[in-house]
């Protein structure tokens, strides 16, 4: 059963070379995590080659993320993906698997955590790659929060290989990694959550075509926004606010005769007065709302 799983690995991430001339691939992203703690940037190297009696290896980034492969980072240590590639150049197999790499961080160099087994697009865990050939799969590791990582190191054969790599420090709320760019619970900046009914794109909460954002809902764009405010500023300033404009005022206020009568000769621009002349105190107001 080992030995059927190996083949399959192989079979579709190992990319055949040419003989007569070096092998060159760009692939698509290696996407990683969700909204759920991830920041889903990470790619794949965008150029990968296959030269004739060399082996190579490809990586520039170590990314920050929560956590992956059902594998979080202990307290004070951070978890870092390093997205990789391997190109066989010999006219032999050599070995290729996620143990044979180890990543530089300062005098000292980390082994790959165990849950760089049970990521997807991992690297196997004991396999060949065939002469001629490039593997790209991820490797994880475990960190210390204050180490900067510097290179990834890989072992084939007798040869010691290594590739500078960075360190992608992940967007951070509530002290896991957020994608800011589609996250629901922070759309943009931290603690910035979507509507009812919306979603986030690029950083924006939205709401579908024919609504818009109402005190955290979405609602139809014929359907008014009851905004409540006070009697500092007008109604026309509340709604712009709110990136709305003003359709409507109700004006409330409290006579000896009359509870709640709304005043009839105020509008969108006026700032309603802190007592009527005619009547009473001021009592309430709601500014009502439309998309611009």
């Amino acid at each position: 059963m080992k030995l059927r799983w190996i083949v399959a690995l192989l079979a579709s991430t190992l990319i055949l070379g040419c003989s007569a001339e070096p092998t060159q691939k760009s692939g698509p992203p290696i996407v990683i995590g969700d909204d759920a703690g991830t920041e889903p940037d990470t790619a794949a190297p965008v150029e990968v080659v296959v030269t004739a009696g060399e082996v190579t290896i490809t990586a520039s980034v170590a990314q920050e993320v929560s956590g992956i492969g059902g594998v979080s980072a202990d307290g004070g240590n951070i978890l870092v993906v390093v997205p990789v590639a391997v190109a066989n150049g010999l006219d032999q197999a050599i070995p290729v698997g996620y143990t044979l790499f180890r990543l530089r961080t300062g005098a000292l160099e980390r082994l790959p955590s165990e849950g760089s087994a049970n990521v997807e697009a991992a690297c196997p865990v004991d396999a060949l790659l065939a002469a001629g050939t490039i593997v790209e799969c991820i490797v994880v590791f475990e960190i210390p929060e204050s180490a900067e990582p510097s290179a990834l190191i890989f072992q084939a054969l007798d040869q010691t290989l290594e590739t500078a790599v960075a360190l992608q420090a992940c967007t951070r709320c509530g002290g896991g990694c957020v994608n800011l760019a589609t996250s629901a619970s922070h759309c943009g900046a931290c603690n910035t959550e979507i509507p009812t009914g919306g979603e986030c794109i690029d950083g924006e909460p939205t709401c579908p075509d024919g609504r818009y954002s109402c005190e955290d809902y979405c609602t139809r764009n014929d359907i008014e926004c009851f905004v409540q405010s006070t009697r500092q500023v007008s109604c026309s300033v509340i709604c712009d606010a709110a990136g709305l404009r003003c359709s409507k005022v109700d004006y409330y206020y409290t006579c000896s005769e009359t509870e709640g009568a709304s005043h009839p000769d105020l509008g969108c621009d006026d700032q309603p007065p802190r007592t009527w002349d005619a009547c009473g105190t001021y009592s309430d107001m709601d500014c009502r709302c439309l998309p611009q």
